[in-house]
């Protein structure tokens, strides 16, 4: 069995199912995995950092999903046990306040939690995408001929749809050409290897003709103050050797 078969977290050989989020897991672990169903095809290793930081970010967020169901629960307990005891013993409205307020601090915890499991997820989703871009490129890039996104779907064991997204990302950052037969069908294929103008630098600026005539004048100029300096200097030391 390839190394590629084998699970980058667990280090299993048990194959990959469906995931609930998208994508594919293992069966063992469950962390996410990317796999190219062709063993003439393999994986060029660039996808293992980012499935791993995927299963980071989402363990992350597991525990935020805890610590927000924790303090909501705190939360309800001490607005409840607050609520029970102002009624009870009728306490003023500045007490009644108070204890509101800090009943609610859980809550307000229990919110922050919820956005920071948000923001880790989608992390973790974007560290997926990353993996599975770089698994299309591996697709491509060991294919003898040109694929069709429904030829990607099935190496990659993905949704057309999501695989449509990946080569559309791949197809704006110049990664892979596209072309359309004359069956009308889209094929794909790696871009070769080019050299890209850095563009940063702003255009380059030619100089008008006008300009490059100063710039000889300027430079027979100078050269005509360095001849006649060391004219000079030659009349100098000829001089001191006929005194």
């Amino acid at each position: 069995m390839s190394g590629q078969d084998r699970c980058p977290h667990c280090r299993a050989s048990v194959g990959v199912v469906p995931a609930r989020q998208g994508g594919l897991r293992c069966r063992i672990c469950g962390g996410p995995r990317v796999v190219i169903r062709d063993r003439r095809m393999v994986l060029g290793g660039n996808e293992v950092a980012h499935l791993v930081e995927a299963r980071q970010r989402r363990r992350v967020a597991w525990l935020w999903l805890g610590l927000a169901l924790l303090s909501g629960a705190i939360g309800s307990i001490f607005l409840l046990l607050v609520t029970i005891g102002l009624l009870v013993f009728s306490a003023s409205t500045l007490t009644s306040a108070i204890f509101l307020l800090l009943g609610s601090i859980p809550w307000v915890a229990a919110f922050l939690a919820w956005r920071r499991r948000r923001r880790a997820l989608a992390a973790g989703n974007e560290a997926l995408r990353r993996a599975q871009l770089s698994a299309a490129r591996d697709v491509l890039g060991g294919a003898r001929r040109d694929l069709t996104a429904q030829d990607i779907a099935r190496y990659l064991e993905l949704p057309l749809p999501q695989t449509e997204q990946l080569l559309t990302e791949l197809n704006v950052d110049d990664s892979i050409v596209s072309e359309v037969t004359d069956a009308g069908e889209v094929t794909y294929r790696l871009a070769p290897l080019r050299l890209r103008v850095d563009e940063s630098f702003g255009p380059t600026r030619v100089a008008p003709d006008t300009d490059l005539d100063e710039i000889h004048d300027d430079l027979d100029a100078h050269e005509q103050d360095e001849e006649a300096a060391r004219l000079r200097a030659q009349r100098a030391q000829d001089e001191g050797a006929n005194r």
